[in-house]
């Protein structure tokens, strides 16, 4: 069933007191009738995936289509290859905050500060979306109750503590130098080594 989308904000100061999410979902209702639903789901893809990292997110308090609207074409195509991604990683599997501290064995308050330590480290995919992380479920050996070594070593050669948008994607993307599989395939297989080299073949 569709989701019902709030009637369109006016006015600066009222979408400055809205969450990214309820501000995502305006813009969408607000672009919906000038460039249709597919366009506006994508617009809204876009916005809430940077409202957390965009310093700059008072400028959309005009119209979002018409920002769209003034990129070239090469910028466009950008956003989409962004917002696509972010959607793909956005749609695995993900751990709130309580479901980390049962993934690591610990209590509630001991699991989220040792995800917090693991992400603040680089050694954890911590994906922020308004005031709280999701971590991609594939990071955890629940038998184990641990992250494996190869998942914090290999988020840690990449970066993930300033990319962790890039190395969730990075994580969960075909990869032809691995026949087309994804990364996150190869954990706990005995060719999970591969995944150190590979990672120290990305560039920089």
């Amino acid at each position: 069933m569709a989701t019902a989308l709030p009637r369109p904000v006016k006015g600066a100061a009222a979408l400055a007191g809205l969450s990214p999410d309820e501000l995502a979902t305006a813009v969408q209702s607000a672009a919906e009738p000038h460039i249709g639903a597919a366009g506006a789901a994508r617009l809204r893809v876009y916005i809430a995936s940077v409202l957390d990292e965009d310093e700059q997110v008072g400028r959309l308090s005009g119209s979002p289509f018409h920002v769209i609207e003034h990129l070239d074409s090469q910028r466009q195509q950008q956003l989409l290859i962004r917002s696509t991604a972010h959607r793909a990683v956005l749609d695995e599997p993900l751990l709130e905050s309580a479901a980390v501290a049962e993934a690591l064995g610990r209590s509630a308050t001991n699991g989220r500060e040792a995800a917090s330590r693991l992400r603040l480290s680089g050694r954890l995919v911590g994906i922020k979306q308004a005031n709280r992380y999701l971590y991609p479920a594939f990071q955890f050996d629940l038998d184990r109750r641990q992250v494996p070594s190869v998942v914090s070593d290999v988020n840690q050669l990449l970066d993930a503590a300033c990319d962790p948008w890039g190395v969730a994607s990075w994580w969960i993307s075909a990869n032809p130098r691995l026949g087309g599989r994804a990364p996150r395939d190869l954990i706990g297989e005995h060719e999970e080594s591969d995944l150190l080299v590979l990672a120290s073949a990305e560039p920089e």
